[in-house]
């Protein structure tokens, strides 16, 4: 008996314990135009201003925009962990991120980020990284010379469960029964009322 719950408590741990979804990093290692830029199932698209791929002070490339631009990633179902952003400019400048992620066309949340400082990049950790969305809009700008996206880490996710509504008939059946239930048990508190006098 003993082994068969030590057993049984072993498969039920293993089946409760989280199991990781797929990640990918996104790093714009080859990138030859941003233009439906597919890496790892996920799609990247320039949406406004001019964001192209950049290698200068990035050995491996990143996404670059001179002033200001945005771009979105889709593929499916995913949340965003991390990315870095910085710049290749040795000038002391300030570099804003904004990241809004989308459930449909609905706003699932937006995320500010700001680095001031000088060449290089700094990893920025998404505070609703637990959110599942299908869409990513970064809104890249500086106050220099370029402001650089690279090593956007994603995991992909499932869809979110959206919980059912009861049909209206549902419920007119679900009072009805109620209706009934508290009128058995008025009559049934007659009957022993009755029963107890007699």
């Amino acid at each position: 008996m003993r082994i068969n719950f030590a057993g049984g408590a072993l498969a039920l741990l293993l089946l409760s314990a989280a199991v990781p979804a797929s990640s990918a990093t996104l790093t714009f290692d080859a990138v030859g135009t941003l233009n439906n830029y597919v890496e790892d199932g996920f799609t990247v698209n320039a949406v406004s201003g001019v964001v192209t791929y950049n290698s200068y002070g990035n050995p491996g490339g990143s996404l670059y925009a001179q002033s200001a631009g945005a771009f979105d990633i889709t593929g499916g179902y995913f949340t965003l962990d991390s990315f870095d952003g910085g710049s290749g400019s040795a000038t002391r400048q300030t570099q804003n991120f904004t990241v809004t992620g989308y459930l449909g066309n609905a706003q699932a949340y937006v995320s500010n980020f700001t680095r001031v400082g000088t060449a290089g990049f700094r990893t920025f950790y998404n505070p609703g990284s637990a959110i599942v969305v299908d869409r990513l809009v970064f809104g890249i700008s500086n106050t220099g010379f370029s402001v650089n996206v690279d090593n956007i880490n994603i995991n992909s996710a499932a869809a979110p469960v959206v919980p059912g509504v009861p049909e209206p008939a549902s419920w007119a059946m679900m009072l009805l029964g109620f209706g009934a239930t508290g009128f058995a048990m008025r009559r049934r508190g007659r009957d022993l009322r009755t029963a107890v006098r007699a």
